[in-house]
């Protein structure tokens, strides 16, 4: 059995300019599947030899990327990455709204157990997608008295994830430390691979935490409840932490919509505009920012909106953490217009390309204004719980009383 899952050559996942990286790639792969339950090494396995003997490499690693979870969001995330293959960008892409493989009767199942039988909830005929953790069932509802029935889909997470992830995630923390001893072995660059991993478990964890995620829902369908451009579903009162019940969003994924110049550039700006400017610029007290920005997670509707999905990963940024980025934000807004910074121009009296110039300073531009935001996070988070109590109310400090300085100086 090893030996057929020994053959998916994880190779194919490897840019050119990385070759070097080839062979620890395929050490991992290896490393996370040698460590799965048995059972699910011999669903993979008999997965494998169904392909068929013409099954080339990429083919067998969307198909084992589409079983496993975690292996399934870096599928996502590598489908993102412009120096892939282009055949294999194309399969990864397929991750990000999958046909879904749980049978119907299945799925209802799952449903009643989480709601019950519902007089108000008509189930359709077959789920409409699979995601990594999750399958998307459609739904009407019906208020009191049968009018104005209302279209739903239900979230609600696959059989059997919750122990799946679990399991993967804990090769996941082995996984770091062997990545990092086999580059010193193979004389490449060291890098913080727990790190990486560790923060890639944290964000795969929240994934099946649906009532976070409602939550979350929630307060961004209040944010743009008013935006002419940007729909965001409501929540149906019967979702329990098993199952996410929102409202249904018609229309396309934003990157197979077909869109001609002009429209798409007015939703590019749209999707800057509001989705990234208005959470810095609002007056709010708390702004949402979504975190997982991809193809499956943004629609576009029939009257132009853009639709966007999939607030699990959301997190959202208070006033003075906002406030720290005015000045670097109003420093990118002039670059290269009203003043060249020194980079800049130093490359272009070196001789370089000016196009090149700028895309070099608006990477330095980019690196500061993401640490100051991580620097105004941090010390927000570090310092509030000592300088103030849990109902937002600042501390009284006696002068016999340590000082804030003395109990960050702790936390280190």
């Amino acid at each position: 059995m090893d030996n057929a899952l020994d053959r998916i050559d994880a190779s194919a996942l490897v840019p050119q300019e990385y070759a070097a990286y080839a062979p620890l790639v395929r050490e991992a792969l290896q490393f996370f599947l040698r460590r799965l339950e048995g059972s699910r090494r011999a669903a993979l396995w008999k997965e494998q030899l169904g392909l068929g003997p013409g099954a080339g490499p990429q083919d067998r690693i969307y198909a084992l990327m589409r079983r496993c979870p975690s292996l399934h969001k870096l599928g996502q995330v590598l489908a993102r990455e412009r120096s892939l293959a282009p055949g294999l960008r194309s399969r990864l892409q397929r991750l990000e709204t999958m046909e879904p493989s749980v049978p119907m009767q299945e799925a209802e199942s799952l449903i009643r157990a989480q709601i019950g039988r519902r007089e108000d909830v008509v189930l359709h005929e077959r789920p409409l997608a699979e995601a990594s953790v999750a399958l998307v069932v459609p739904f009407t509802h019906i208020p009191g008295g049968g009018s104005n029935p209302v279209q739903g889909v239900m979230k609600i997470l696959k059989p059997g994830i919750r122990e799946a992830l679990e399991e993967e995630l804990q090769i996941w923390a082995e996984m770091g430390g062997y990545l990092e001893e086999r580059c010193r072995e193979y004389g490449l660059p060291a890098a913080r691979y727990r790190e990486a991993v560790d923060r890639m478990r944290g964000l795969l964890t929240r994934e099946v935490r649906l009532e976070k995620e409602q939550e979350h829902l929630a307060r961004a369908a209040e944010f743009y409840a008013s935006d002419p451009d940007v729909v965001v579903p409501g929540l149906f009162p019967f979702c329990t932490p098993g199952l996410t019940a929102m409202e249904s969003i018609p229309g396309r994924r934003i990157t197979a919509s077909g869109m001609h110049s002009s429209q798409g550039r007015r939703v590019g700006e749209a999707l800057i505009e509001k989705l990234i400017a208005a959470p810095l610029w609002t007056d709010a007290e708390h702004t949402p920012v979504h975190g997982d920005l991809h193809g499956g997670n943004l629609l576009l509707t029939p009257d132009g909106r853009v639709g966007v999905l999939d607030w699990s990963l959301a997190v959202f940024l208070d006033r003075p953490v906002r406030a720290s980025l005015i000045p670097v934000v109003d420093a990118m807004k002039t670059l290269g217009l009203v003043y060249i910074p020194g980079m800049m121009s130093g490359m272009i009296l070196g001789g370089a390309n000016p196009i090149y110039a700028a895309e070099y300073q608006f990477v330095i531009m980019g690196m500061i204004f993401a640490a100051g935001g991580l620097t105004s996070m941090t010390t927000s988070l570090l310092v509030g719980k000592h300088a103030f109590t849990d109902a937002a109310q600042l501390r009284r400090f006696e002068a016999s009383s340590p000082s804030i300085l003395a109990a960050v100086r702790s936390l280190r």
